[in-house]
């Protein structure tokens, strides 16, 4: 069996939720408690970004009205 290669397609973008891709430094943004269920899956979805990609560094507060995500790198 062989397989034909094929150059220059793109590939897609993930199913990413959360604006990761388009941050930078100093940047954030606000999840309200009820669009996530615990603070551990955000952590999750960050965390899953930052290492396949290795672009970036994210910490995650929480506020009155919900969690804030920062991009620290």
């Amino acid at each position: 069996m062989s397989f034909k290669i094929v150059r220059d397609v793109a590939l897609p973008e993930g199913r990413n939720s959360y604006p990761f891709r388009e941050m930078e430094v100093g940047d954030s943004f606000l999840v309200p408690f009820e669009h996530v269920k615990n603070q551990n899956s955000l952590r999750s979805a960050a965390s899953h970004f930052a290492r396949r990609t290795r672009l970036a560094r994210f910490t995650i507060t929480i506020e009155e009205k919900g969690y804030r995500v920062f991009r620290v790198e």
